[in-house]
């Protein structure tokens, strides 16, 4: 007689079945960087400053590699085709949790004559950055670019 119907387990383990999830269920960091308060006095050209910048992740997961990088644009609104036009001044990268908002400082060069400040902020592993319509003059309506904001033109 088999083991198993004397009450003795058989050596099996029974198949586990995890319970179907919904997208909207999976938890994601979604990070937002704010909108500059007071907005920065740009330098002279070549010239330095620190820029305060202020993120917060209004996802219901932590980033545990939140990156949040200042460029230096053209003066003409910048759109995702041209995104290559603009150079990295300053990034660093922090761990932010749920609710959390965090303010940081960047240091900032300026090098051309007319151009803007771009921050930009993202996780490379769960909510990379991406911008649909543009950052710059005539993007006013920013839904769709939470994580880019112009900090200064021309």
């Amino acid at each position: 007689m088999p083991s198993h119907a004397k009450g003795k387990p058989s050596g099996r383990l029974p198949k586990i079945i995890s319970p179907p999830k919904k997208w909207g269920e999976v938890a994601t960091p979604y990070l937002v960087i704010k909108d500059p308060s007071p907005w920065f006095k740009k330098p002279r050209l070549n010239g330095t400053c620190n820029v305060d910048i202020s993120v917060r992740n209004e996802g219901n997961a932590t980033s545990y590699c939140t990156v949040i990088e200042l460029y230096e644009g053209p003066f003409w609104s910048v759109t995702p085709q041209y995104f290559g036009d603009c150079e990295l001044r300053d990034r660093k990268v922090l761990v932010l949790h749920p609710g959390v908002e965090r303010q940081l400082t960047l240091s900032f060069v300026r090098k051309r004559s007319r151009g803007q400040a771009i921050g930009i902020c993202y996780d490379p592993f769960h909510d990379p950055k991406a911008f649909e319509k543009g950052i710059g003059f005539g993007f006013i309506d920013r839904k769709n670019i939470s994580h880019a904001v112009r900090y200064y033109g021309s």
